[in-house]
């Protein structure tokens, strides 16, 4: 969706100070441990956006801040939770948009990793996320892993970001 004055801000999507924010939040101490990252909350929001079904947000958003209830964020007031899930959702849009609008120009938010005193683009967790994203709805995605259209599509993300991919 293409900026501009007309725009109510709650419509755009993330600026980078915005999603530097986004990524502050979701490292902070206010979160736990198994908050998601900012890459792979990106891979989980892509499919679920990008799946068979749409999901419902109480069916997706306790995802992001762990398994348990105890893994909730403490906010520190009202105004803050909603400021970080309109950050979410806005983030959310953003993807939708792209997808349905030029796809050929996603582009996924990917960590960076440093070996060896280089820095090489990561996408194993944005593939980790995508794959907790199908998890949600699995039996949704089955006709596409029945595919092996579907199936060839997905396997690059599948071996990245799947906790049980054997040495086969």
């Amino acid at each position: 969706m293409p900026r501009n004055s007309e725009t109510p801000k709650e419509l755009l999507p993330l600026s980078q100070e915005e999603m530097n924010e986004l990524d502050d939040f979701l490292m902070s101490d206010i979160t736990s441990d198994e908050t998601m990252a900012l890459d792979v909350l990106d891979g989980y929001l892509t499919a679920i956006v990008s799946g068979p079904v749409t999901l419902k947000l109480d069916e997706w958003l306790p995802g992001i801040w762990g398994p348990t209830k105890d893994d909730m964020p403490m906010f520190k007031n009202m105004e803050q939770a909603q400021h970080i899930l309109q950050l979410i959702l806005r983030h959310m849009n953003g993807i939708i948009w792209m997808l349905q609008d030029n796809p050929d120009t996603f582009e996924p938010v990917l960590g960076t990793r440093i070996y060896r005193k280089r820095e090489y683009i990561d996408g194993e967790m944005w593939a980790y996320g995508y794959m907790q994203g199908i998890e949600l709805c699995r039996k949704h995605w089955q006709s596409f892993f029945d595919d092996p259209n579907g199936v060839a599509a997905l396997r690059p993300i599948h071996l990245l970001g799947s906790d049980d991919v054997t040495p086969e």
